[in-house]
């Protein structure tokens, strides 16, 4: 996958900055090993349909999903000045070399029970 490639790019090449414009397929195995616990940050972007220029035109279709950039990296601040006009910029960095989605560690029973200290009281 491209997030996977990525991956190893940014932990093989000694790169200190790469992006990567991927599906917004967060729920998937990819997005749970090379994105969650282990980018920096992401931006879902807000004209989710982007269109690729083709030979300079731009009058192509548009992607058939939802796209995402995704920032492996040092420089927080400067992903979140530059892409913060293009989408919704979420900072990833406390996930960072947590497991994420371990199908092995999923405690849906006890996710129920602890959602209720979230509940918020009627005036």
């Amino acid at each position: 996958s491209g997030s996977q490639s990525t991956y190893n790019a940014v932990q093989f090449s000694g790169a200190t900055s790469v992006l990567a414009l991927v599906p917004v397929a967060a729920n998937t195995s990819h997005w749970k090993e090379y994105v969650w616990g282990s980018a920096t940050a992401v931006c879902f972007l807000y004209d989710t349909r982007l269109k690729f220029l083709e030979n300079g035109d731009g009058e192509g279709k548009g992607a058939p999903m939802a796209c995402a950039m995704i920032y492996w990296g040092a420089n927080y601040d400067d992903f979140f000045e530059i892409f913060l006009e293009f989408g919704a910029v979420v900072d990833l960095r406390d996930l960072l070399g947590k497991t994420i989605g371990d199908r092995n560690a999923l405690k849906q029973a006890s996710l129920f029970k602890d959602a209720e200290r979230f509940r918020i009281a009627s005036p």
